[in-house]
């Protein structure tokens, strides 16, 4: 049983490491966005839209890590916890899959990013799994009442 705790907490907790990590990635996009002052033709609407969505979804993610975080902490005997690992990890895989197929357009000198971009939702799915499947012999299946 303390194997199963330890494939639970060690994954999950790094899973919700990289989201807080990635939400501070994005917090500090914006203050690099913030040096730009030439968005081309981009009216002051869309330029508002952007860094309030790149805001936006750093506090989400950070929101999500602290969520992760909670989960690794409760361990996997939490069915509430073991669920929001199992969302937060299909959000990742679903998100994997949009930039695998719609990949952003890149400059080529910057094409190597994809590899992150696609590496870090990777990541993040094999940690989610592998904390799920490591517990699931552990989990108890009431019996039926007769």
């Amino acid at each position: 049983m303390k194997s199963s705790s330890a494939w639970w907490s060690i994954p999950v907790s790094i899973a919700g490491a990289l989201d807080v990590t990635m939400a501070m990635a994005h917090f500090g996009l914006q203050w690099e966005w913030h040096q730009v002052t030439d968005f081309g033709n981009l009216p002051p609407q869309l330029q508002w839209a952007l860094f309030a969505l790149n805001f936006s979804w750093g506090v989400l993610l950070l929101g999500i890590g602290a969520l992760v975080l909670s989960a690794a902490a409760s361990g996997y005997a939490d069915p509430m916890a073991r669920r929001l690992v199992l969302i937060v990890g299909a959000f990742w895989a679903v998100h994997g899959m949009y930039v695998a197929l719609v990949p952003m357009p890149l400059p080529s000198y910057l094409l190597w990013l994809r590899a992150p971009l696609l590496a870090f939702p990777a990541t993040v799915v094999v940690l989610h799994s592998t904390a799920l499947a490591a517990t699931i012999s552990d989990r108890r299946v009431p019996a039926a009442a007769n």
